[in-house]
């Protein structure tokens, strides 16, 4: 905590005259990204990080808890407030779920949030309009990473019978909210359900449709040869490459029965889980059950650089999701050139043409699924399709696209 202790802030407000927001994260921003939310908040960091305060859970616990700092970044420092201590994960849920705890200290640290004088938020987890919106802001603005109901698709069981009664209150909270702007990550027609369901009053609430983003600093086409020799990889079978939280929602059993189609074809092929999650047990377990060790690997949370690898070594990407907004992991996979067979989500039809780049499935049908995957592996456009498409999504044209959706940054 030493490093921290002499440049404790104090704020003034000649301190603080180019701070035009605070913005709070469900992540580090700093850290390894965890998700799409996350992502987009290093994104701003990146872009933004000289007109920003910034308030997340804190990947370095030598970061005091509730009071506002200067953190390094690059060549300059951006004032940011701790609001708890984020482990790394461990592939199993936590007692306390991240998003109560977050929720929890957001309202712990209120006093902090509004001392610095800063009267612009942005909020990245829809949840934290809950502890946050009741105080007076200038202008608010939401970032949802997809718009369905998180409560409905949570990990713990229990809270899953919340749902409606989050649905009547979050609908609550949105049409009372003051200047208000929601950043939507999903496609026209999730959107459209959105606004139905939650009685969006277009009049009151700004909404703009945003994209998922990659960075083309990091996610580029690189040569399977020269990307399997770095992960010491075998060139002789045949890689499929899934991102993502492991986690039910994300079809992780579906897949499983996917790959034990492509063997009884006489498929040599294996399947890398990139990321971690609380199935990650469950994942393996169920492998062993199938006979499908020696198929599957699992990687753990990779750096953005490491990711980007394993998509590169790959022959195809795939998703056997249930529920996903516009999926940033599918964009930087065709960003690498990649072809992807996904189940169908928000956003996928956006990204693929179908018999082009990759193929859609309507339902979880694994023999459909395993048969796309055997015909994508003769896609002769599909690098060059991939990397066309994928060139609107680039972190390039983020600023701007966030400056026109929310001008309180320009």
């Amino acid at each position: 905590m030493g490093e921290y202790n002499n440049r404790v802030m104090k704020y003034r407000m000649e301190n603080i005259t180019n701070i035009k927001a605070i913005i709070i994260c469900d992540g580090d921003p700093w850290g390894i990204p965890k998700g799409g939310s996350t992502t987009f908040g290093k994104y701003m960091l990146k872009y933004f990080g000289k007109k920003v305060a910034i308030a997340s859970p804190c990947d370095d616990d030598s970061i005091p808890f509730g009071k506002w700092v200067l953190r390094n970044y690059k060549d300059y420092c951006v004032p940011y407030l701790s609001l708890g201590f984020n482990k790394v994960s461990s592939g199993s849920k936590p007692f306390i779920p991240a998003r109560v705890k977050l929720l929890l200290n957001s309202l712990l640290c209120k006093p902090q949030l509004r001392k610095i004088g800063v009267k612009n938020l942005m909020v990245l987890s829809p949840e934290l309009m809950f502890s946050l919106s009741s105080s007076r802001w200038d202008s608010v603005c939401l970032y949802m990473a997809g718009v369905n109901n998180p409560v409905s698709k949570s990990r713990y069981h229990i809270f899953r019978r919340l749902d409606k009664c989050y649905d009547i209150y979050f609908a609550h909270v949105l049409n009372k909210t003051d200047h208000l702007t929601i950043l939507a990550c999903a496609d026209e027609a999730h959107i459209h359900e959105f606004q139905k369901k939650y009685g969006i009053i277009e009049k009151r609430i700004n909404l703009e449709p945003v994209n998922s983003y990659y960075d083309s600093d990091i996610f580029f086409p690189v040569s399977i040869e020269c990307a399997r020799h770095n992960l010491g990889l075998d060139l002789s079978s045949i890689v499929l490459v899934t991102v993502g939280r492991l986690n039910e929602f994300k079809g992780w059993k579906f897949l499983l029965n996917v790959i034990s189609e492509l063997r009884v074809s006489g498929l040599n092929v294996k399947l890398i889980f990139v990321g971690d999650g609380e199935d990650r047990r469950k994942i393996r377990y169920e492998a062993e059950k199938m006979r499908l060790s020696n198929q599957i690997d699992i990687t753990g949370l990779l750096s953005q650089q490491d990711v980007s690898s394993y998509i590169n070594a790959s022959n195809i990407c795939v998703f056997g999701s249930y529920a996903e907004g516009r999926s940033m992991a599918m964009i930087e996979c065709i960003a690498c050139g990649k072809p992807l067979v996904t189940t169908e989500v928000s956003g996928t039809k956006d990204i693929i043409k179908e018999g082009i780049n990759g193929f859609i499935i309507n339902d979880h049908n694994t023999t459909e699924f395993a048969t796309k995957v055997m015909k994508a592996l003769f896609l002769k456009d599909a690098k060059e399709a991939s990397i066309k498409i994928a060139t609107r999504y680039s972190s390039e044209n983020f600023y701007e696209d966030i400056i026109n959706a929310w001008p309180i940054l320009s």
